[in-house]
């Protein structure tokens, strides 16, 4: 069973999505190791413009 993953509706010490500024279910101090959607040397994504970008649906 996967624990589903909700996006904060206000929360500073929240990471964004590099690509379109939302606010992503992780804090700063998250490991990359425990994310979804991130990409090393880019940064973290949410999940809609992750399956944008890389057309995962």
């Amino acid at each position: 069973m996967m624990n589903k993953i909700e996006t904060p509706k206000k929360d500073l010490n929240n990471d964004r999505c590099v690509s379109c500024n939302e606010l992503t279910p992780y804090t700063k101090d998250t490991s990359i190791y425990a994310r979804q959607f991130y990409v090393e040397g880019g940064g973290q994504l949410c999940k809609k413009c992750y399956k944008k970008i890389y057309n995962d649906e």
